[in-house]
């Protein structure tokens, strides 16, 4: 198929719990908007347990006083689980309940250890399934590009051989992203979550960000193509203003 550049393998790969050394804890977490529970506090959740957890009111809770509130989410006691049914990691003993019927976790390093040593999503899961991916297109399109991402602002797994492979990162701008609103003099930056302010700030930091790209393809990958696999704005961009108006300029 000519018309065919290549195959893109997974959509902005995240790492879910692998490689938390603490599930009682979501500092693994960069952005946090609205309600933000811990990953040990979305199992008691979806097994029926009423918890009460933190709602960032803005991106820059942590830094910002009186911006977290906290709610109590699932008072009625709904759980996902069918009738009969446990909780899959409830089964493998990561957590249980006491006699008092509360949660409490057991294991909290469960998904840290990967062959006996700290798990690292990228080089230990991803990479081996980036690979496999590859390998079985190539069987039937050896001359297809593999297009390579992994989780926003993280590097790429380390390839010893990445012929026909393509680095393909994502990128946006976090301000207008979050608010829908744009505003040239003042953004967010998502790597570090801190505000920048002015026009200097903002360029310094696009410019660092875009070019982050390149280094971590020729650290990660060697010289291979960066082609930004997503970027732009909000559609519904100023209240859909577009849209109502007829203006998309």
């Amino acid at each position: 198929m000519p018309n065919i550049l290549g195959f893109g393998t997974m959509n902005e790969p995240h790492n879910g719990f692998i490689g938390l050394a603490d599930l009682r804890h979501d500092g693994h977490v960069r952005v946090k908007v609205g309600v933000s529970p811990t990953p040990e506090q979305t199992m008691f959740l979806a097994s029926g347990f009423a918890q009460q957890v933190s709602d960032y009111q803005t991106p820059l809770g942590d830094v910002l006083p009186g911006q977290i509130k906290q709610v109590t989410i699932n008072p009625q006691g709904v759980t996902v689980w069918q009738d009969g049914v446990d909780d899959i990691w409830r089964e493998q003993g990561i957590w249980d309940v006491d006699k008092n019927g509360n949660p409490h976790l057991l294991r909290p390093a469960h998904f840290d250890r990967f062959n006996g040593r700290h798990a690292d999503f990228t080089e230990h899961y991803l990479k081996p399934f980036t690979e496999k991916f590859r390998d079985a297109i190539h069987s039937v399109m050896p001359e297809a590009y593999i297009f390579v991402e992994a989780e926003p602002f993280e590097p790429p797994p380390t390839y010893e051989n990445a012929d026909k492979l393509v680095y393909a990162p994502h990128f946006y701008e976090g301000l207008t992203l979050f608010t829908k609103q744009f505003n040239k003099r003042v953004t967010l930056d998502l790597e570090h979550i801190r505000p920048l302010i002015g026009a200097t700030s903002i360029e310094n930091y696009m410019e660092r960000r875009l070019g982050q790209f390149r280094q971590f393809a020729d650290e990660k990958m060697g010289d291979v193509p960066v082609l930004i696999g997503e970027f732009g704005i909000p559609f519904d961009l100023n209240s859909k203003y577009a849209y109502d108006t007829g203006d998309f300029t």
